[in-house]
């Protein structure tokens, strides 16, 4: 049968949002303005003085220096901890007072470098491990924290279970915000929704109740909820020898917060007031007006580069309609640091669950993260069909591939796939084997995306009795009796998607792992996108333009556009292609022959063809093509 290649365009899973957090700085303007009203209720009355202590201001620090810093309105001002408005004998009727300032904020990464212990045996700030009204420690609180560090040592993952959990087990809940009061942080734990301080509260009660010192910090920072700057709540984590570290669990930040993150004030609880009043005054009464504060960005700097180098695979190349297949997607840390990084899959055929992931990563080091991919299964049998997968993380990195699915491919059910994805996912939790031997290498040195691979393995029970011992890669298992001492020979036949493979031999007593390198040449895929024109006039010329992709590194690339040939030197991932051809060249659509060649020097020829929609077609060529139709 023959086949014909189409081309998917694969709309973005997640609308574009404006991100600040992906800029090297930003210069916000801050505002803040209140009033106070004296009324007079006695003839009379008599007003010495009215004092505002103001706590909620802008204060430089290692991320956040205050460029300009005015006041206003028709008081006496102080700055010491508090901006202090004071009028002595003021006169009945409306005081006005405010703040104005601008602040650059830089995009900080708080380089935590090596491992930090756990438990925390430094005796400082211990007044920030201790219950307050609304951060509070209860019985319940203990025994949560104590299930999500149980076995960990290391301060730092300590603090990101603590963070992942109450990210992902506490719901944000604007209806919260509607009650008379904030709630502490047991109820939330019972209820699991609250608004951003509430989930702080808890983020902080779960560590304080296992000695990590912890504090509240009010502020504003920009939502793509509301497209605006609101006022918001975040925590700051202190680690010996680092500092204080922030971490905003409602936004999913650790170890860093965007840019648009104005940080106001620290407290160790969230009730602590941002303005204190006092007067000396009979015969009047006192309205005190909201704290009203905005704030928006005057300037942005730099695009900032990405802390990761990650490329994606799915593990099978050619798959069938309906199928399942996951998704691997290699993480390196280039960083001499920590880095928590959020991951998105923004093109994809079918995703099944969420498009996003955080990974922790330990300075220079690597993971693999995994989603699950499904094509839909009704589609043309006349046709193979190329998508576009791409995944980016938080600070502009970005990684593309291609799934290719027919009729004739063959991929997993997703039960088979949740099995492979736990598997490969269960590598760092479980219990090493020392009773089981394994190692494994393949036939070949390299091999080609489309061949299979001879994987053979020796497995051996180094053990003093006979052991049951079940080898697997992926689904694929053998389940062996061996003697003392005895050894086993096994072969799998593994895809060639290259990477590191993985194969596992579990007993008893634990798991013994192997990982063999699979090199492997890619068969090239050209593939076109963003085609132009759309639409031309059959009198006028087009002007043809495209982006030419590919999946690995190609040669020699030769473009034959039946109106002549256009070369172009190597290319790994794009290229951009523009020629002109009379309109009339398009009519019955754009036919490409492609040929080209792989880095061993195979050599490849691919035909594309493209619609384009060509108007005002004169009566004689629609009544040639009418004929060429019937035959």
């Amino acid at each position: 049968m023959k086949y014909f290649l189409l081309f998917l365009l694969i709309l973005p899973i997640v609308s574009a949002v404006e991100d600040y957090g992906t800029y090297s700085s930003l210069d916000i303007n801050f505002n803040l303005n209140s009033d106070i009203k004296i009324n007079v209720v006695d003839s009379n009355y008599e007003v010495e003085y009215i004092k505002s202590d103001i706590s909620f201001y802008p204060k430089t620090d290692e991320r956040q220096k205050v460029l300009d810093f005015d006041l206003n309105g028709d008081a006496q001002t102080n700055i010491n901890d508090y901006v202090s408005f004071q009028w002595t004998n003021p006169e009945v009727g409306k005081h006005s007072f405010g703040i104005e300032s601008k602040v650059k904020i830089e995009n900080v990464f708080y380089a935590v470098d090596k491992k930090v212990d756990f438990p925390i045996r430094e005796n400082a700030f211990l007044e920030y491990t201790e219950p307050t009204k609304y951060i509070d420690i209860t019985p319940e609180i203990e025994d949560q924290a104590r299930v999500l560090i149980i076995n960990e040592d290391d301060l730092f993952k300590v603090v990101f279970n603590i963070a992942e959990w109450t990210k992902a087990n506490v719901q944000y809940n604007l209806s919260t915000l509607n009650s008379q009061a904030v709630y502490p942080s047991s109820s939330v734990l019972k209820s699991k929704e609250g608004v951003c301080d509430e989930i702080t509260n808890l983020f902080i009660s779960l560590l304080r109740s296992v000695g990590i010192p912890a504090r509240f910090v009010s502020g504003m920072a920009y939502t793509n909820l509301e497209n605006d700057f609101g006022n918001h709540g975040w925590a700051e984590v202190y680690f010996p020898g680092y500092g204080w570290i922030p971490y905003d669990v409602t936004f999913g930040q650790y170890a860093w917060i965007d840019p648009s993150h104005i940080k106001l004030k620290e407290s160790k609880d969230s009730g602590s007031p941002s303005a204190e009043y006092s007067w000396r005054a009979k015969g009047v009464k006192l309205d005190l007006g909201d704290l009203d504060t905005d704030a928006d960005i005057i300037k942005t700097g730099e695009k900032i580069k990405s802390s990761l180098d990650f490329s994606i695979n799915p593990l099978k190349e050619l798959i069938g309609f309906g199928d399942y297949v996951p998704l691997e997607v290699k993480v390196k840390n280039l960083r001499d640091h920590y880095v928590v990084a959020d991951l998105f899959v923004v093109k994809a055929p079918g995703l099944v669950g969420s498009n996003s992931k955080r990974v922790l990563l330990e300075p220079g080091k690597e993971k693999n993260v995994y989603w699950i991919l499904k094509v839909d299964d009704d589609l043309d049998p006349n046709y193979i069909y190329t998508a576009t997968l791409g995944v980016k993380d938080n600070l502009n990195g970005y990684a593309e591939s291609i799934l290719r699915y027919s009729k004739d491919g063959s991929g997993y059910t997703l039960e088979e796939s949740e099995k492979i994805v736990s598997s490969l996912s269960d590598i760092e939790r479980v219990r090493q084997s020392a009773s089981i031997g394994l190692e494994c290498e393949f036939e070949e040195e390299y091999y080609y995306s489309n061949e299979s691979a001879g994987l053979e393995c020796v497995v051996k029970n180094l053990n003093k009795k006979t052991k049951e011992i079940e080898v697997c890669y992926r689904i694929e298992c053998y389940n062996i009796d061996l003697a003392s001492g005895g050894a086993k020979e096994l072969r799998f036949e593994v895809d060639s998607i290259g990477g590191r493979i993985v194969v596992a031999a579990e007993s008893d007593d634990g798991v013994k792992y192997d990982y063999i390198n699979l090199n492997v040449i890619k068969l090239p895929e050209i593939y076109i996108d963003n085609f132009k024109p759309e639409t031309v006039k059959y009198s006028d010329n087009a002007d043809v333009s495209f982006v030419l992709k590919t999946n690995t590194l190609v040669r020699n690339v030769v473009i034959d556009t039946g109106y002549g040939k256009l070369d172009i030197r190597d290319f790994e991932r794009e290229s951009n292609v523009k020629y002109t051809l009379p309109a009339r060249a398009l009519v019955g659509g754009v036919k490409l022959k492609v040929d080209y060649e792989d880095e061993k020097g195979a050599k490849y020829e691919k035909n594309l063809a493209f619609n384009v929609q060509v108007s005002e077609i004169p009566w004689y060529v629609r009544t040639v093509l009418w004929f060429k139709g019937l035959f």
